[in-house]
């Protein structure tokens, strides 16, 4: 299941220390009241997810590259918190996820998906290679090194191929991040108690423009076919 979280009406506009620990609070605030509803297994946050309405793209190099940025390759960029991975079902398939300290401290780590091992590395093993990105709100190109490689997610369409890898980075709470519930049943049966969650405290302080969907994976999947639309998706 994912919702989709108010989202500031310029994505990568700046945001000062007060207003962005405003959004960190309330954001916290709303994984801790979704995550103890009954029914519910993991909640996690990304700044990317299948289907969702958002997608950031950065350059990256690797360590001895003398590209200039305009010649630099590009990768889907994510930053997500510890149970992104767990909500998603999405398991490592070399090296880890991200720890809770790492999560906690933003530490300089990522994890990979199958399409930059392949494309990038050429299948050699990625783990504890570095690359260089810049860091969230910050454009300064430094060092991450890789933790963990996990498949490639089907972000659009359940039939494309891949047109760039995905470097996901860790951070406890994301900017502009959707909200992914794992569910120990029906996921159906969370869309309504989900969306009562949130409060109209949470929609004032998060953001001036509240719109939002919260609907079950299926229906997303099902819309990436064409086959049906979230009616309670204002776009």
């Amino acid at each position: 299941m994912i919702a989709d979280l108010p989202k500031r009406q310029a994505p990568n506009a700046p945001v000062d220390d007060a207003a962005k620990a405003i959004a960190e609070a309330a954001t916290r605030e709303l994984v801790e009241r979704v995550s103890a509803l009954p029914g519910v297994a993991a909640v996690g946050l990304g700044t990317l997810a299948p289907f969702g309405w958002t997608m950031s793209i950065s350059n990256f190099a690797l360590p001895g590259s003398d590209e200039s940025a305009a010649e630099q390759p590009t990768a889907n960029s994510a930053f997500v918190n510890r149970d992104f991975f767990v909500a998603l079902g999405m398991r490592a398939t070399r090296g880890r996820t991200f720890t809770d300290d790492e999560v906690r401290s933003r530490a300089d780590v990522a994890i990979v998906d199958e399409t930059f091992v392949h494309r990038v590395l050429h299948d050699a093993d990625p783990i504890g290679r570095t690359l260089r990105m810049g860091g969230s709100g910050d454009p300064t190109m430094r060092d991450f090194k890789i933790v963990g490689v996990v498949p490639t997610a089907k972000l659009r369409t359940l039939d494309e191929k891949p047109d760039r890898p995905t470097i996901y980075r860790p951070d406890p709470l994301p900017l502009d991040a959707m909200l992914l519930v794992r569910s120990k049943g029906d996921p159906a049966a969370l869309v309504e108690p989900i969306k009562a969650a949130f409060g109209p405290s949470h929609r004032r302080r998060i953001s001036a423009t509240p719109s939002r969907c919260v609907s079950a994976s299926s229906e997303r999947c099902a819309t990436a076919r064409g086959s049906t639309r979230c009616s309670d998706c204002s776009v």
